[in-house]
């Protein structure tokens, strides 16, 4: 049996059938609560849903986290076309201390603000930094992969969008194999599946191997508290 893994889609609008093992974000904190209920999730702040946040949002985030530890951080991250940026990167950054902290996975949104991203990180020290992150639906450039991949821990997870531009087939080519993830961003994980296979034909991998490739590095990324580097 083939074991496919989706390491980062949304609540499902249809009964989850666990036919895929996925890995559940949320967007907005009334997802948060939702999202406990599967083996495997992130609870966060989008760079799209910061304004109106509720008083004391942050300490309940982590009070979430402590009473969930397999609960990793996400979905969070930067975002150039959407509005209050400078307010994106107070938010991002509060998360990411949680993210340190309690030594969780962060599942980071990046559009059009690589630069601004990585002066995030270069400005933290090591320890205020999440154990591994996963930069999901990756649009960042190709050559710095393998050295973000080792600076930060860092693993790529690329989806149906990839596979529709010279762009995304050369950063999936470029990303090395054990920091490879599959996603459908979508609210059903069942679609990973024909993005799996064409990512296995595009690197000419045989379809159940990759996925078992697939499926290890997302166990990894996982972590659970781990802290060790591959």
């Amino acid at each position: 049996m083939v074991k496919y893994f989706d390491a980062h889609c949304h609540l499902p609008k249809v009964p989850y059938t666990g036919t895929v093992s996925a890995i559940f974000n949320s967007a907005r904190i009334d997802d948060w609560a939702h999202v406990v209920d599967y083996q495997w999730g992130a609870i966060g702040v989008h760079p799209w849903y910061i304004d109106n946040l509720p008083s004391g949002w942050i300490e309940n985030m982590e009070r979430i986290l402590i009473e969930n530890p397999d609960l990793m951080v996400g979905e969070i991250g930067l975002d150039s076309n959407h509005p209050e940026f400078e307010k994106q990167i107070d938010i991002f950054t509060a998360q990411l201390d949680i993210a340190a902290r309690l030594s969780r996975t962060a599942h980071i949104h990046c559009v059009g603000a690589w630069d601004e991203m990585l002066a995030v990180f270069n400005a933290r020290p090591s320890h205020k930094m999440p154990p591994r992150i996963l930069f999901h639906g990756f649009s960042g450039p190709a050559d710095q992969i393998t050295r973000v991949a080792d600076k930060y821990n860092a693993y790529f997870s690329y989806g149906a969008r990839a596979l529709k531009s010279e762009r995304g087939l050369a950063r999936i080519k470029n990303t090395p194999l054990n920091r490879l993830l599959i996603e459908s961003d979508s609210d059903n994980p069942d679609s990973v599946i024909e993005i799996t296979k064409q990512i296995a034909a595009l690197l000419n991998i045989d379809i159940a191997k990759f996925a078992d490739i697939i499926y290890n590095n997302a166990i990894r990324m996982i972590g659970h508290g781990q802290t060790a580097q591959d």
